[in-house]
């Protein structure tokens, strides 16, 4: 564990040293964040609400979790907790696959999500994704222990950083409800009330808005709705998000970019569901809720939002390094493109970020 905890650290120096490199030396797309490579795209946003609030309407769409740090913590401290997160997800990453995969194969997934497609934003800027991702993992590490108590505290904070964590409940109800039934054992209806807490940060961050531009004679457009959302309404204003609304000829190069992940997942998910003959530990039942959930967020993005967001929500899922592990250890030579493709990308996109270049 020493030794994750080492090349934890050493990815992250490396990703610092690249992003301080490229800032200071290479032409900035935005001078917005200046040199310091920290300040790009979302992360200017959260830096804004972390000072002065939700000043506008299209800063709803950032939920109030990390805002909420960044103002409490001091710099340093802050950046301190991002060391302490980044560890603790390399801790809960290995155990979670330890217990659903054996030790060899934890190891080696654990050695490849030190190379996730999105860098920049899992171990450089102030980010929702690091702590979303140590939250859901360690939830789903509980989950897997049949602690479901625990679980449901991390998953509801895990809903203060992204609202996709409302999907999280789903392994709550997988390990109360849908595998004793399979099993034929005693469910446990009780797991509503496991689940009902994790939806309250969305639904919380929806009604301050609702009371904020709805309770005036002049109200937006968006309160009169069936669903008053700002959520939704800023996510469909102002980025354009909807079903198939990204399938435009200027989007082909986002599509290609995002591409190797969704394929990844989508080739381990099918070849898991139709359970080929084969004594793998990939086949495990304990995979099962975790091929859903990826299959159900995959999709979704795929159709509905902008497709390069797979590049940082592909992280948040255990699943995409499962099945590089998978990759590696049954289709080699495709395993080693992966690493290839890991490393390069990796490299292109934390210069791109700090240059402040899409994709964000």
């Amino acid at each position: 564990m020493l030794r994750l905890f080492a090349l934890t650290v050493a990815v992250r120096l490396a990703v610092f040293l690249l992003a301080s490199f490229s800032a200071s030396f290479l032409p900035l797309f935005d001078s917005s964040g200046a040199s310091n490579p920290y300040l790009r795209w979302d992360a200017i946003h959260f830096q804004h609400i972390a000072q002065a609030g939700y000043v506008y309407e299209h800063e709803w769409a950032f939920l109030s979790g990390l805002p909420f740090l960044l103002r409490i913590l001091p710099t340093p401290v802050f950046q301190l907790l991002s060391v302490a997160v980044d560890l603790g997800t390399t801790h809960a990453l290995y155990y979670l696959s330890l217990e659903m995969l054996g030790e060899k194969i934890a190891t080696l997934t654990t050695l490849l999500s030190l190379l996730p497609s999105s860098p920049a934003t899992l171990r450089l800027a102030p980010y929702n994704e690091p702590f979303f991702i140590f939250l859901s993992y360690r939830g789903m590490l509980h989950c897997q222990r049949k602690q479901f108590v625990a679980a449901t505290v991390l998953f509801t904070l895990a809903g203060f950083f992204r609202s996709n964590s409302v999907l999280l409940a789903g392994f709550i109800l997988w390990g109360m409800i849908v595998a004793p039934f399979l099993a034929n054992t005693p469910i446990r209806l009780s797991a509503i009330l496991y689940v009902a807490p994790i939806f309250l940060p969305f639904l919380a961050h929806n009604a301050a808005a609702y009371m904020a531009f709805c309770t005036s004679a002049d109200r937006p457009e968006w309160c009169a709705r069936v669903v008053p959302s700002i959520y939704s309404h800023v996510q469909k204003t102002y980025w354009n998000v909807g079903f198939l609304n990204y399938y435009t000829p200027e989007q082909i190069p986002n599509f290609l970019i995002a591409a190797p992940p969704v394929l990844l997942l989508y080739s381990f998910c099918i070849w898991h569901l139709r359970r080929p003959r084969s004594p793998s530990p990939f086949l495990s039942h304990a995979l099962t809720p975790h091929v859903l959930h990826a299959l159900f967020l995959t999709t979704t993005v795929v159709l509905s939002a902008h497709v390069q967001i797979m590049l940082r929500f592909a992280a948040s899922m255990p699943l995409v390094y499962w099945a590089a592990a998978w990759l590696l250890l049954y289709y080699p030579r495709l395993g080693y493109t992966w690493i290839a493709w890991s490393i390069t990308w990796g490299v292109i996109s934390v210069v791109l970020w700090s240059t402040f270049l899409p994709p964000a």
